[in-house]
């Protein structure tokens, strides 16, 4: 995770933003259509996201829009993905991002991470999770490179970081690794010892 840059606003308020994810419908947590098609069950996803941003009568940047359609036309992504997808449509709804404008290119950089995200922890955490749901709300405004109202840019950062899961993933990969590493080099010393010892007692 970087660190905040130099040009970071304040953003609303994280109650606000955690009130207003608390409070998302059922119908952001069902699963696409496309994955269970044959009983009629599910939500259009490309749909709900869109009409949910018309109804705001915020306009997608055609990138985005483009990502989303061709990503639905040749359905190869999870339906974790696409209920996250669904829920960060619904989080960035908050008036907040369109009236200043950020909504864009934080909802951009949303689709990659909830991409990744959704690989380890199912949507309906971040709604249920109180942990989970904070950490998609601070993620939300660290996209649109903001940090939330009352807090310092240092305070801001430690927080995301103490719940931001691929960060802490990434962690303790990077630790199982070195622990590897280790054990890896205690063998091999212990092999020569062994080797040294063994020639020692055979010149004797």
């Amino acid at each position: 995770m970087r660190a905040p840059q130099n040009n970071e606003q304040t953003g609303p308020q994280l109650e606000d933003l955690l009130h207003h994810l608390s409070e998302c419908p059922g119908v952001f947590l069902e699963e696409p259509l496309f994955g269970n098609s044959a009983s009629g069950h599910g939500v259009h996803s490309l749909a709900l996201i869109f009409d949910l941003f018309l109804l705001q009568n915020v306009k997608l940047p055609t990138g985005v829009k483009r990502k989303l359609e061709t990503s639905w036309e040749s359905p190869r992504l999870s339906e974790r993905c696409w209920q996250g997808w669904q829920l960060l449509a619904y989080l960035f709804s908050h008036s907040w991002f369109y009236e200043k404008k950020v909504l864009a290119k934080g909802f951009a950089r949303g689709l990659d991470h909830m991409h990744k995200l959704t690989d380890v922890v199912e949507a309906s955490a971040f709604i249920a999770n109180p942990a989970r749901r904070e950490e998609l709300c601070r993620l939300a405004l660290f996209w649109c490179n903001l940090r939330p109202q009352g807090e310092s840019p240092e305070q801001a950062e430690d927080r995301l970081k103490a719940l931001d899961t691929l960060f802490r993933k990434d962690i303790e990969a990077k630790s199982s690794r070195n622990r590897s590493r280790a054990e890896e080099i205690r063998r091999k010393i212990q092999e020569a010892r062994a080797r040294e010892a063994a020639n020692t007692y055979a010149r004797e």
